[in-house]
């Protein structure tokens, strides 16, 4: 099962999980921003055969062996890299494997 951080405002308002094929978003208790007009907050977890159109929309289409292999290169520091790296972790949690 592969875990992810979602964050909005630059505040962490949930967590969203995959599980098979099967993905699980749920709220933190104290979260005060909705992801989407579709998803507002809630107790209950959110379950969606697939990814939900919202992650769907802010995730890059990208092939990840030319940056991974290309990171190894870099001087200057990745921002944000460990939060854009579990983006990348729920789509294509077995390609990145051999690398994190």
């Amino acid at each position: 099962m592969a875990n992810v951080d979602v964050y909005t405002h630059e505040k962490g308002v949930g967590r969203l999980q995959k599980e098979n094929v099967a993905h699980h978003y749920s709220y933190d208790l104290n979260a005060k921003y909705a992801l989407s007009l579709t998803m507002p907050i809630r107790l209950e977890t959110y379950t969606y055969e697939g990814l939900h159109p919202f992650f769907q929309v802010n995730m890059p289409e990208v092939d990840y062996d030319p940056i991974m292999n290309d990171s190894k290169k870099w001087i200057m520091q990745i921002r944000n890299w460990k939060t854009a790296l579990n983006r990348f972790m729920v789509t294509f949690e077995d390609p990145l494997k051999d690398y994190v």
